[in-house]
């Protein structure tokens, strides 16, 4: 015995079948007008499929069949809200992957169309979960990026946590000399290298005010949290010293405006920036920022990019004028014949401070490289370079560095990408960090090996 409504609509459906029922006999079993709601929707008779599927749910709320005829029926009729939600019961469904695949593409085409971009991508990167053959990976992988790209809204996240022999950038040795100083101090133990992980997070999401083929203006936040986290001995001696563990963590909050500008020979960009900086457990600074950038295409195949900023720093309790950072940079990018990538950047940085310890100007030159092939699964790119800084005046305790403090920093990492091994659009990435830093203080000698374990989105 049929319910009411179910009866209903199968004598309508009886009614708009009167033609082929001339023809064949009709079964009016569940699985009979299922195979009329399929040759419905194979028709183009939307309506009919709509109703029909309508019809069998009503009966069946789980029968997914229905449910597939049903959100491809309403999509075609535009009611994208029930194809997008029907197609959702089908994804989350035990129906075999090449079904939820494709109600999961469903669902992303259904929310393009009611300009719902983010949750577009959300259900593209439901779709790679379930994708069946790279074929299809590659067509909705290719799609994500076309959704992306329309998309208003633009969201990062970069997690990670990593292994390191220093967590705090401490000193090497216990002992803190002075080159020239006839005076050796002890370092405690926090200002000693600690072993240990650290964790971070940073998240920035960037809403597109307006875009032309010329220009693109845009606006952002960004929060920022790095917290090191120390095990064992290292754990045991900040804690029998009295030290929180976090004491060594920094977080930072910062909204942002940029404009981009296309020119005749490249780009130009400017963007100003309000924040504010934690360190530890207590608010640091405030600050603005003011940046250019411009970059010349030489060639095809070769670039030239200058950028800098001035940033104006305020105390964080009333708001007073502090320090000023100024910073210019300028790299070179070549694209060579085979398709690999290579970087060099020089780049100056300078704080002038009312406290003498932080007035310095530091001098960075780096060097990248990015293969164009993959060895075996694995996508590799790295950089080394050096940085010295320079600190005219520098007061340990009651002793004047004779000629300052001079910091001599050598570094390098080499980044590893799997995109063969990607889960939802997020590929696993591996970075190794290494770096020495050689000082005339002691106590700022630094030597550090971390591996960062993370992930990177396939578009």
């Amino acid at each position: 015995m049929f319910p009411g409504g179910f009866a209903g609509r199968l004598a309508l459906t009886l009614m708009l079948a009167a033609a082929p029922a001339a023809a064949q006999t009709i079964r009016t079993d569940a699985a009979g007008l299922r195979e009329l709601a399929a040759l419905s929707l194979a028709d183009n008779n939307w309506a009919q499929a709509r109703a029909l599927s309508e019809a069998l749910l009503e009966r069946n709320s789980d029968d997914m069949a229905a449910l597939s005829i049903l959100s491809q029926a309403a999509f075609r009729m535009g009611d994208f809200a029930t194809a997008r939600t029907s197609a959702a019961r089908v994804y989350r469904s035990d129906a075999p992957k090449s079904r939820r695949y494709q109600a999961a593409r469903l669902a992303a085409l259904a929310a393009v169309n009611e300009d719902r971009f983010t949750l577009a991508e959300l259900w593209l990167r439901r779709a790679l979960i379930v994708a069946p053959t790279p074929e299809d990976v590659a067509e909705t992988t290719n799609d994500a990026r076309q959704v992306r790209r329309a998309n208003p809204w633009s969201t990062n996240v970069q997690l990670s946590f990593s292994p390191s022999t220093n967590i705090n950038g401490g000193a090497t040795s216990e002992l803190n000399y002075i080159d020239g100083v006839p005076i050796v101090g002890v370092l405690s133990a926090s200002a000693q290298a600690l072993t240990g992980f650290v964790a971070l997070a940073d998240l920035r999401t960037t809403y597109r005010l307006n875009e032309t083929s010329e220009s693109r203006q845009t606006v952002s936040a960004r929060v920022y949290a790095r917290a090191p986290i120390p095990v064992g001995e290292s754990l045991q001696a900040i804690e029998d010293e009295g030290v929180k563990i976090e004491e060594f963590s920094t977080a930072r909050l910062e909204f942002s405006f940029a404009h981009d500008q296309v020119v005749e020979d490249g780009l130009f960009g400017i963007n100003a920036d309000i924040g504010g900086y934690w360190a530890g457990a207590e608010y640091d600074y405030s600050y603005l920022r003011l940046g250019l950038d411009r970059t010349f295409r030489l060639t095809p195949e070769l670039s030239l990019t200058g950028s800098g900023y001035a940033e104006q720093r305020f105390a964080p309790d009333d708001f007073a004028r502090e320090d000023v950072v100024l910073s210019l940079s300028g790299s070179v990018v070549s694209r060579m014949a085979d398709g690999s990538q290579g970087s060099a950047t020089l780049s100056w940085q300078g704080r002038d401070s009312d406290s003498v310890n932080n007035t310095y100007n530091s001098y960075t030159f780096q060097l990248g490289y990015t293969p164009a092939e993959q060895f075996g699964p694995v996508q590799l790119s790295g950089a080394v370079g050096v940085q010295y800084t320079d600190y005219p005046d520098y007061v340990v305790g009651f002793i004047l560095v004779p000629d300052g403090r001079e910091d001599t920093r050598l570094f390098g990492n080499v980044t590893a990408l799997f995109p063969d091994y990607s889960f939802a659009g997020f590929s696993p990435l591996v970075r190794m960090n290494v770096g020495t830093t050689d000082s005339n203080i002691s106590r700022f000698e630094v030597g550090e090996f971390g591996v960062e374990l993370g992930l990177r989105s396939t578009f």
